[in-house]
């Protein structure tokens, strides 16, 4: 055996019978990026369609982005204030999603916007049906009120 293949088996027995412990150095690690983190928003968008700042704007006009708030006497839930009452219905069409996760309520929202958006023809018309549903925006038209508000909303995050 040459003297430079000894050299391993040499520090092997040497580290095995020593009576110090044996302490690993671990190398400095290399500094790497981290990719940006997406927000629910973006997410929601990723996997649906639907316009993160359109969703954004539409969870800020409802909740403030509170995923705890609670409204109109107990009935409406979380960051886009689900209504109890249509609860049932979006987890048989989407899945079971609790309505205070922001995430699975705002990729819901998402689904809910681009259906809204291919059935009534128009973003505003989407928007609105999400505080009126499709079906009232088709009877009554558009709230011009609710529309404003997240409008506003929009306006302060873009």
């Amino acid at each position: 055996m040459t003297r430079a293949a000894a050299l391993p088996i040499l520090a092997l027995s040497l580290l095995l019978s020593s009576a110090t412990p044996f302490v690993h150095v671990i190398a400095p690690a290399t500094f790497v990026p981290r990719e940006p983190t997406m927000s629910i928003y973006e997410v929601a968008e990723f996997l649906t369609g639907a316009p993160a700042e359109i969703l954004r704007a539409i969870a800020i006009a409802e909740s403030g982005e509170d995923p705890n708030a609670v409204g109109d006497n107990g009935e409406s839930i979380g960051i886009f204030q689900n209504r109890r009452k249509y609860q049932e219905y979006r987890n048989a069409k989407h899945g079971t999603f609790d309505p205070r996760d922001p995430r699975a309520s705002a990729i819901v929202a998402g689904r809910e916007f681009m259906e809204h958006r291919a059935r009534l023809g128009s973003d505003h018309a989407a928007i609105c049906a999400h505080n009126q549903g499709a079906d009232g925006v088709k009877l009554n038209g558009l709230n011009v009120d609710y529309l404003m508000k997240v409008s506003r909303a929009l306006a302060r995050i873009s």
